[in-house]
């Protein structure tokens, strides 16, 4: 049985075994994450706008809305 459930190898995932291998374990095997950065939270919020945008053809209203719970979400 695999220690790693559902790992998807990657370029960063990679990366991180080379540099930071504790950050890797925690994050992969026991499921410790760390909280996200200013800009990544900038853009996953962004990314995930994007495709709702494009997927449901929101109003302005619901497009703030939408942001506001992810953005909470992520935080």
């Amino acid at each position: 049985m695999s220690v790693l459930k559902k790992f998807r190898h990657s370029a960063s995932s990679a990366s991180k075994i080379k540099n930071a291998p504790q950050v890797f374990i925690a994050d992969k095997i026991f499921g410790i994450k760390q909280p996200y950065g200013e800009a990544a939270l900038r853009g996953n919020v962004a990314e995930a706008i994007a495709r709702y945008i494009l997927a449901k053809d929101p109003t302005e209203d619901q497009i703030q809305a939408y942001a506001k719970k992810k953005w909470e979400k992520l935080k």
